[in-house]
Parts: C-alpha cells; structure tokens; sequence
C-alpha cells in the first residue's frame, strides 16, 4: 500500500473520528464544523468506487463512535448486541458512501460543490 492511499485511508478515518467525536456525550460538538473537510481532501482524484470506499470508511468510524451505547442499553447478550451493532454500523454507513459519491459527482462536473454538499448530507438524512 503506497503512501498516497494511507494518506487518503487517514483522511478518511480523521473526518469518521472528527464527526462521531462532535455527537453527545463528548463535549466536542465544534468538529462537526471542520468533520468532513477530511472527508472531502480523501475524494480528490478519486472514481465513483474510491469514492465510496473513503466515504463508507469514514461513515463505519464515525458511526461506531455514535453508537457504541447500544451494548449498554438493551441488556441483551452479547452476540445479539454485537450483532446489532454491526449491522446498524454497517447499514448506516452506506449512507456515508453514497454521500462521498454524490459529492465526487459534483467535484467531477466543476461545480461549486461546497454549496450543494450539504444540501445533500441533509437530504440523505
């Protein structure tokens, strides 16, 4: 693995830690502001299939961070909250993907893609 790919796979993992740090019970809120420049440094020179990668990457990160509690709330057994975990994880991050793909869409076609990036986030919400 060269340095250009660790270099995006960090960039990837950064913004996923940025954006879960800035959800409660961390008091960090401020890096949902600065969360997905990481995010969208990764997409640079990337085709629809590394754009999905990164952003899916970013998405398991920042969603594992999010939702770590499910194991300490439904006092089930293990294997069933870990299951759930994972499959909730796993689910929600496609959304990530689709998003990094939405957004390399806009990169590819020279359009000011700041203005529609997060008209889309809130769309795919």
């Amino acid at each position: 693995m060269n340095t250009y790919i660790r270099k995006k796979i960090f960039l990837s993992l950064l913004s996923g830690l940025f954006i879960g740090l800035s959800y409660p019970p961390f008091p960090l809120g401020f890096f949902a502001w600065f969360g997905f420049i990481p995010l969208f440094l990764s997409l640079e020179d990337c085709n629809y299939k590394e754009s999905l990668k990164y952003g899916y990457l970013s998405g398991v990160t920042a969603h594992f961070i999010v939702l770590y509690w499910i194991g300490f709330n439904s006092g089930a057994g293990f294997l069933p909250v870990f299951l759930s975990l994972i499959g909730a994880v796993f689910y929600l991050s496609l959304f990530w993907g689709l998003f990094a793909i939405t957004v390399q869409y806009f990169l590819r076609e020279k359009t000011k893609f700041l203005w529609f990036a997060p008209l889309i986030w809130v769309t795919m919400e």
